[in-house]
């Protein structure tokens, strides 16, 4: 059974795109201490990322291992120039990913996460591809307030489908 709060929403192939932003390495145990600070650190940097394709913020996952992940916290970008200090960029490979939908608070991501590992991924047939997975962040996405349970965004996990699958959106 599904969490009230996540769902599968599609498959969809994503074209290499490159994201501009700030990084951090994170241990899962801090997760909840770091975080706040890099998002802080995201807003006060966001004016000087060049070249942004849109106001959509992405939440890049990578380097992932069984204690800790590197997270990159940015915006889209056309062409990358004229980086300013603390400002890195990364490429993602273009690739097929499974779609989840998060409604509501992001304090619920840590159920949304598991679920996806142990609950959907084995059902689905699906296989894991090395690359980063990513959250989606656009103007549906409420990070607090009297409305955050209204709040949307979409996380992206690289997948290879079985054999006979659908076809996916292309984007």
């Amino acid at each position: 059974m599904e969490p009230q709060h996540c769902s599968f929403a599609r498959y969809e192939h994503k074209d290499a795109f490159t994201v501009v932003g700030v990084q951090e390495t994170i241990p899962f145990a801090e997760m909840a201490t770091k975080m706040p600070s890099l998002v802080q650190k995201f807003f006060e940097k966001c004016g000087e990322i060049k070249n942004t394709k849109s106001d959509t913020t992405y939440g890049l996952c990578f380097d992932v291992t069984e204690s800790q992940l590197t997270y990159l916290l940015g915006r889209e970008v056309t062409k990358v120039e004229d980086l300013s200090e603390g400002l890195v960029s990364k490429e993602v490979g273009g690739h097929e990913y499974a779609v989840i939908a998060h409604k509501g608070s992001k304090d619920k991501l840590s159920e949304t996460y598991p679920w996806f590992y142990a609950k959907w991924l084995p059902e689905s047939g699906c296989e894991m591809v090395h690359l980063p997975s990513f959250e989606v962040c656009d103007e549906r996405f409420i990070p607090m307030g009297p409305d955050v349970d209204k709040s949307y965004l979409e996380i992206y996990f690289p997948v290879k489908k079985p054999a006979g699958d659908k076809e996916s959106k292309s984007n």
